[in-house]
């Protein structure tokens, strides 16, 4: 009953600094594991909506590939990777999630012909039955109600998403970290307690310092010169380039319009960023990756030295301990405190920058 008296108290204590929004799917999607021809062909995963196109279309949901369940796939040019979100502490991020599994589990066979001429049909049936999903990110804190919880337990009332729905959950980025993420759709399955984690239905959700500027760390050739590309004639000329021949790397650059990025609904957005921000409080994710280069605030990229007990201002009153005083001069000697110098154990005062806690 206390922690239920406390939980308006815990709701009104969360200031979102900014409000950023994840548009995700939850679909059906082939993986291969590895170069020699380990997969799962009724794998799982969750993606931004904008980095899915329908198979027919080969057009992005977001332009004007229509969201047909079993007819999804992502894009060519991303690579295949478990959803990683990236937000700063003092976020509020608002997941909008879509659920595009087709109704019936395990979707897709394996049709295989021997040279004899033998023909199998091989199973693949790890998916649960079950097709509802949930965004579950364990650790974050809640900032509307357990119905951002993205799971069904107990008593509470379910926020999963059933085949076809889609629905919004909201978290709290109150610490740094990185944050599983998983569906409550189904808690067991064929790898015991995984659900369908084990089919590829699972990410990250990676809390970075407050002020921090986040950039992708893998991309194309391509898109680094585009970075590059003051003028967008497709060549770096002496001035986009480094004494050494190096791109110089503009971090907030864009993709241009035209073709092919219109109709990649690539048009506008940033190419290294991976936010895109309409004002300095309202931000989309638009880039998915596992890699990432994290900036500081700072013109140089660093982040602001915070106050410890050795970098204080010389204002900077001590804080003493029992029985202890503090002063610039000995209350016995009258003798001024020695230069800022970490003490010793056996001394008897404590320094900190130009004042002393002296022993009373």
């Amino acid at each position: 009953m206390a922690a239920l008296a406390m939980a308006p108290d815990a709701q009104a204590a969360i200031s979102c600094q900014r409000q950023v929004t994840a548009n995700v799917v939850a679909f059906d999607k082939p993986l291969m594991y590895n170069r020699l021809g380990a997969g799962n062909v009724n794998g799982m995963m969750y993606a931004l909506q904008r980095d899915v196109i329908n198979t027919s279309s080969q057009s992005p949901l977001t332009v004007s590939g229509q969201a047909t369940a079993g007819q999804l796939d992502l894009r060519p040019d991303k690579r295949h990777r478990p959803l990683v979100l990236r937000v700063r502490v003092g976020d509020c991020l608002t997941v909008n999630l879509q659920n595009l599994l087709t109704p019936v589990a395990n979707p897709n066979n394996v049709p295989l012909t021997e040279p004899s001429g033998q023909r199998f049909t091989v199973q693949v049936d790890d998916q649960v039955r079950g097709r509802f999903v949930g965004f579950h990110a364990a650790g974050m804190e809640l900032v509307d109600s357990i119905a951002d919880d993205g799971s069904h337990t107990g008593a509470n009332v379910s926020s999963l998403v059933a085949p076809g729905g889609s629905r919004s959950y909201r978290l709290y980025a109150s610490k740094e970290g990185v944050f599983p993420v998983s569906s409550g759709g189904a808690v067991v399955g064929a790898d015991a307690n995984q659900g369908n984690s084990s089919n590829g239905l699972f990410g990250q959700l990676i809390v970075e310092p407050a002020g921090a500027r986040i950039y992708r760390g893998q991309v194309f050739e391509e898109e680094m010169r585009l970075a590059a590309d003051v003028n967008n004639d497709g060549v770096l000329g002496a001035t986009e380039l480094t004494a050494e021949g190096h791109p110089r790397i503009r971090y907030e650059a864009t993709y241009p319009g035209g073709t092919p990025w219109t109709a990649e609904g690539k048009n506008g957005l940033p190419i290294l960023n991976m936010m895109k921000c309409a004002s300095a409080t309202a931000c989309e994710i638009v880039h998915s990756e596992i890699n990432a280069v994290v900036a500081g605030p700072n013109a140089d990229g660093t982040f602001p030295r915070a106050p410890t007990r050795w970098n204080r201002s010389a204002s900077a009153t001590p804080r003493c301990r029992t029985g202890w005083s503090p002063s610039a001069t000995s209350p016995r000697s009258g003798t001024t405190s020695p230069p800022l110098r970490r003490p010793s154990r056996a001394s008897t005062r404590t320094t900190r920058c130009s004042a002393t806690c002296w022993r009373a």
